[in-house]
């Protein structure tokens, strides 16, 4: 039977909700850069994003995954601690981020060890905890998938067949979803369990139909950022009228506490979704798209077997 797997551990996937499936609770973009031996005052990061987090529950949303990985950041006893607190359920991710930013290990494991490594933080818990991953985030660089991104993308391939995971993967444009699609298909993986993260960044809306005729789930996610609300409601009716309504998700890629910045520096809103974009879509005569799309659509995609 499918399963949602949250940080607080397993929940019913009829019970996920008013669902998020791309925020930053917790990032640090400075990749090699960071100062070695630096520690991270959890308690001050807690302290700063968990009223967002609850003012997202008192705004009837359920569920959270959080798409910091490994190279920027993740802490899943961070996650663990707002879930919490907040009682918003917070899914946490395996995987790794572009090559800049990965681990000098992960060049010198092969694809079959990054799958177990990643299968093993899904199945048994990240770092000896008991906190388990629930979906899998990868990214891969604007000018291309690189060889090491594509070994890790094909070990990503094998956890998610071990597992059931989706792989939520950062990608920039169409050309380079294509390179990641011969990979998928010569490892022999459901597009059903692929996220095209960040799709709104490719202009041309008819890649994006195109992706979703074979499968791959569409997430237009930078929703309150610096692109109009209009685009993405464009881009939305789009989708439906070709009929992929169960392809989209929607989500603003907004970020909580910046390690880099003093204090964390100053997250964008997490609730502009909520208190701007959906009632915008019910105004637009999508309201019955809503529970589609930031329900049904994440707890179909993110069910791990």
């Amino acid at each position: 039977m499918a399963k949602i797997q949250t940080v607080s551990g397993e929940i019913d996937p009829k019970d996920i909700g008013l669902t998020l499936p791309h925020e930053h609770l917790f990032f640090d973009l400075r990749g090699p850069s960071r100062p070695q031996g630096e520690r991270v005052d959890r308690r001050e990061v807690v302290r700063v994003v968990l009223p967002s987090l609850l003012s997202l529950k008192e705004k009837g949303v359920s569920t959270l995954f959080e798409c910091s990985t490994g190279g920027i950041g993740r802490d899943h006893l961070i996650l663990h601690d707002l879930a919490t607190r907040s009682h918003i359920n917070v899914v946490a991710p395996t995987g790794l981020y572009k090559e800049y930013f990965m681990p000098q290990w992960v060049r010198g494991k092969s694809v079959d060890q990054l799958a177990d490594w990643m299968s093993e933080e899904i199945l048994r818990g990240i770092g000896g905890t008991s906190v388990k991953a629930g979906f899998i985030k990868l990214a891969a660089t604007g000018e291309g998938l690189t060889a090491l991104e594509e070994k890790v993308l094909r070990a990503a391939a094998k956890a998610s067949e071990r597992t059931g995971a989706a792989i939520s993967d950062h990608t920039e444009d169409g050309s380079i979803l294509l390179q990641e699609l011969k990979v998928l298909r010569e490892e022999g993986f459901d597009l059903s369990k692929f996220i095209w993260v960040h799709a709104h960044a490719e202009p041309d809306p008819t890649h994006h139909i195109r992706a979703a005729d074979i499968g791959i789930n569409v997430e237009y996610d930078a929703i309150g950022g610096d692109r109009p609300d209009e685009l993405f409601m464009d881009l939305v009716k789009r989708m439906t009228s070709e009929g992929h309504e169960d392809k989209i998700l929607l989500s603003q890629d907004a970020g909580g506490y910046n390690a880099a910045e003093p204090g964390g520096g100053k997250p964008r809103d997490l609730s502009y979704i909520v208190d701007h974009f959906m009632p915008k879509m019910e105004a637009e005569g999508m309201k019955e798209l809503i529970p589609t799309i930031m329900v049904e659509n994440p707890k179909r995609i993110f069910g791990l077997r």
